[in-house]
C-alpha cells in the first residue's frame, strides 16, 4: 500500500485554455506539489512551456518516473489544485519532461488551512480501535462474543429454568426482530396477564401494542408451550471508535413454573453490561505511544504511527479513537474518520483523519479549537 484515498472532492476540470495557462504559470511554475500517491513525497516545477502545455520537474533522489508512466501532483492554493501527467522523457539529474493531460481545481475553498506544528507541540496518544468489527450481522460468531457469551450463560444458568445468549439470526421469531431493532428489553412478567405485555417505560418494549391483532395468538402459544414468564435484553455494543451502537446479540430467559421479577431482570441486566464490558475490553487495541502530528487544522489532522501493530491494523478500519495532547494542556479524547493512509520512506504509517466527535464534554469542542488557533497563531508570528 502506497496510498488510500477515502475522500470525495467535488472537482472541476479546467478545459479552458488561458485559465489554464493562469493558474500553472502564477501558482504552480517553480513551485512544490506533493505527489498524490505518495503524500510525503514532493517535486518542485522548474519551467513551464505554454504552447507545448510541457512541464520541466526535479524529484527527490529517493522517487524516480518511468518514460509513459502517468502521475499526479497536488498543492491547495485555498483550493485544491490537481495536475495529471505523463512522463515523456528522462533528463539526468532527476529532472523529467512531462506533459500535461489534466488540469483539476477543487469546487469550494478549503474550509481550514493545515498547519505543521513544531516537534513536540501536539501529540496523539491512548489509540483505541477494534481488533473485529462487531456489527448486528454476523456470518459466524467472533471468537472474543462467542467465549463471552458462553461464560455468562453457564454464570446465569443457576438462577433461570431456560437461559440462551446468543446472536441474532434470520427467520427468528417477531419478538426477537423487536429486540433487535428497538434496543428495547422484552419482558413479561406474567405470559397470560394483558397488563405484562404493556409497559410505559422507555427502556422496555411495549410488546402488546406490537402485538397488535396477533395479541391473543402470542398468549396461547405460551399457554401451549406452559411459558408462564419471559425475558429477552439486547446485548448492545459501542466499539471504541463509534458513537453508534450495534445490537449484537441478546439474553434469553423463560420460566415454566415461577414468574420472573422485575429485581431478576434488573440483576441480568446489570451482568449484561459486565458481558459487553469484557467484550470491549477483549476487543479493544490500545497503544499508549506518543505518536507525532504532521499536520493539524479545525476539522482533522494527521498522525505518524509509528507501532507496527496498529500500521497494520488501522488500514482495514473506517474509524478510531484517540486522545490529543497539546503542550501543557489536558488530554482530549476524540472520535475520527480515517480519510487517507499513506506508508513513508521508513515505512511507517501516515493517517489522515477528519475528525467527528470531541469527546463526551461540549467544552472539549470550543478548547480544541481554542488550541489550534492559539498554534496558528504562533506559528505565522515565528515565520
Amino acid at each position: 500500500m502506497n496510498f488510500i484515498d477515502r475522500k470525495q472532492r467535488d472537482m472541476i476540470l479546467i478545459t479552458d485554455t488561458n485559465k489554464k495557462n493562469l493558474i500553472i504559470s502564477k501558482y504552480l511554475n517553480k513551485k512544490e506539489m506533493q505527489i498524490k500517491k505518495l503524500k510525503t513525497e514532493s517535486i518542485v516545477i522548474k519551467d513551464y512551456n505554454e504552447p507545448g502545455n510541457q512541464l520541466l520537474i526535479k524529484s527527490s533522489n529517493l522517487i524516480s518516473f518511468k518514460e509513459g508512466e502517468k502521475v499526479s501532483f497536488f498543492k491547495v492554493l485555498g483550493r485544491y489544485v490537481q495536475l495529471d501527467c505523463v512522463v515523456l522523457q528522462e533528463k539526468g539529474e532527476q529532472n523529467y519532461l512531462l506533459k500535461i493531460e489534466n488540469l483539476h481545481l477543487a469546487h469550494k475553498d478549503r474550509e481550514d488551512y493545515r498547519i505543521v506544528p513544531p516537534d513536540d507541540a501536539v501529540w496523539v496518544t491512548n489509540v483505541r480501535t477494534s481488533r473485529t468489527n462487531l456489527t448486528t450481522a454476523f456470518e459466524t460468531v467472533p471468537t472474543v462474543v462467542k467465549i463471552n457469551y458462553s461464560d455468562y450463560e453457564n454464570k446465569l444458568r443457576s438462577k433461570f429454568e431456560y437461559i440462551k445468549i446468543d446472536i441474532f439470526r434470520p427467520g427468528m421469531d417477531l419478538k426477537f426482530e423487536l429486540v433487535k431493532k428497538t434496543g428495547k428489553i422484552l419482558f413479561v412478567h406474567d405470559t397470560q396477564d394483558i397488563d405484562s405485555y404493556l409497559s410505559m417505560d422507555v427502556d422496555y418494549l411495549n410488546y402488546g401494542e406490537e402485538l397488535g391483532e396477533e395479541f391473543q395468538k402470542v398468549m396461547n402459544d405460551y399457554k401451549d408451550k406452559r411459558v408462564v414468564s419471559e425475558v429477552i435484553i439486547p446485548v448492545i455494543y459501542y466499539s471504541p471508535e463509534s458513537i453508534t451502537a450495534s445490537t449484537i446479540g441478546y439474553v434469553h430467559i423463560q420460566s415454566k413454573n415461577e414468574k420472573i421479577l422485575m429485581d431478576q431482570v434488573l440483576e441480568t441486566k446489570v451482568l449484561t453490561f459486565e458481558m459487553i464490558d469484557r467484550i470491549r475490553e477483549s476487543n479493544t487495541i490500545i497503544k499508549y505511544n506518543k505518536f507525532p502530528v504532521l499536520n493539524i487544522s479545525y476539522g482533522g489532522l494527521r498522525i505518524l504511527i509509528t507501532d507496527k501493530e496498529l500500521a497494520e491494523h488501522l488500514p482495514h478500519q473506517m474509524s478510531f479513537s484517540f486522545d490529543i495532547v497539546f503542550k501543557n494542556i489536558a488530554p482530549m479524547s476524540m472520535n475520527a474518520h480515517i480519510k487517507y493512509l499513506s506508508i513513508d520512506s521508513l515505512k511507517n504509517l501516515i493517517v489522515g483523519v477528519q475528525l467527528y466527535g470531541l469527546s463526551h464534554k461540549p467544552r472539549d469542542k470550543k478548547k480544541y479549537a481554542e488550541c489550534v488557533g492559539v498554534l496558528k497563531t504562533k506559528i505565522l508570528e515565528d515565520k
